[in-house]
């Protein structure tokens, strides 16, 4: 009768399969074959074999009959394969890390991920936000369209580039753009308000766009121009010198001599229309005054 190995369990869920040490490693390390491997590891034997393909995990050595025989090394550099390919690298730049094996390397890898990650949380987080103005929009109104949230998706994604960040920065004094770097407007600590008021600058602008040929001194043009001034003041907190500030950065927008970048001229020309009339509505306000 056959000797039977006995199969232990380590803590947690981990199993030590006990085989014959391979020849020239430590007697602590284990040799496995490949279905013992996959079953430690909870890798499957085709994606094993892929990674042997790859160039990313290959065996320690293959038997006489044909097996592929792993050992503790490849236990270790498969837990760097899963680590960085839990973090979303590629099967290219997991090769490129094992191979080189620099801290310098790993660090830049890990960064670029964090930028990714950081990227796509930005992302989630305006779809979350244009759903959740959806869900105010709906319960305000008991209709919402899929353009109105892409609408508000859109503004929420849009993020100025370094070089509209730049000329954007020319327009506010030094004590302002410290003033905006170290204030988080009431409406930016709450989810469920934040969604209110990109809901209502989308709705907004929307309402404003089907009575542009109306008289800016209506009344209905009056009310439109009082909601967009206080959402205005969400930002300029009732600052006269910060809405004189906001006031000529659009103004000069598409100035011949010092333009804004591509990106802002495409943002300011959604609301471009909707802008000029409220500032007729207001000077039409100013003149009856």
């Amino acid at each position: 009768m056959k000797p039977q190995h006995n199969t232990t369990v380590q803590a947690h869920t981990t199993k030590v399969l006990p085989t014959n040490t391979a020849p020239g490693e430590p007697r602590s390390w284990k040799i496995w074959n490949i279905g013992e491997f996959a079953k430690l590891t909870g890798v499957t034997i085709r994606t094993l074999r892929f990674y042997d393909r790859k160039g990313l995990l290959s065996p320690a050595k293959v038997s006489e009959a044909g097996y592929r025989l792993y050992s503790t090394s490849e236990m270790f550099r498969l837990q760097h394969i899963l680590m960085l390919k839990m973090l979303g690298c590629s099967l290219e730049t997991i090769h490129l890390v094992l191979e080189r094996s620099s801290g310098v390397e790993l660090a830049r890898v890990l960064a670029e991920q964090r930028a990714m990650v950081e990227q796509e949380r930005k992302r989630l987080d305006a779809v979350s936000k244009a759903l959740a103005a959806a869900e105010v929009c709906l319960k305000r109104d008991g209709e919402v369209s899929f353009d109105f949230i892409h609408t508000i998706l859109k503004a929420l994604t849009m993020q100025p580039s370094k070089e509209s960040q730049e000329w954007i920065g020319q327009f506010y004094s030094d004590e302002q753009k410290k003033s905006l770097a170290n204030r988080t407007p009431a409406y930016m600590l709450d989810a469920e308000q934040g969604a209110k008021v990109a809901a209502d600058w989308s709705s907004l602008i929307a309402e404003v766009n089907q009575i542009l040929d109306t008289d800016p001194s209506s009344a209905k043009a009056q009310a439109l121009a009082d909601r967009w001034m206080a959402l205005v003041g969400l930002f300029t907190q009732g600052d006269p010198a910060m809405l004189g500030s906001l006031n000529t950065m659009y103004a000069n927008v598409e100035n011949a001599e010092n333009p804004a970048p591509a990106d802002f001229q495409a943002f300011y020309g959604n609301m471009k229309p909707a802008m000029a009339f409220i500032q007729k509505a207001v000077a039409a306000r100013k003149a009856t005054a």
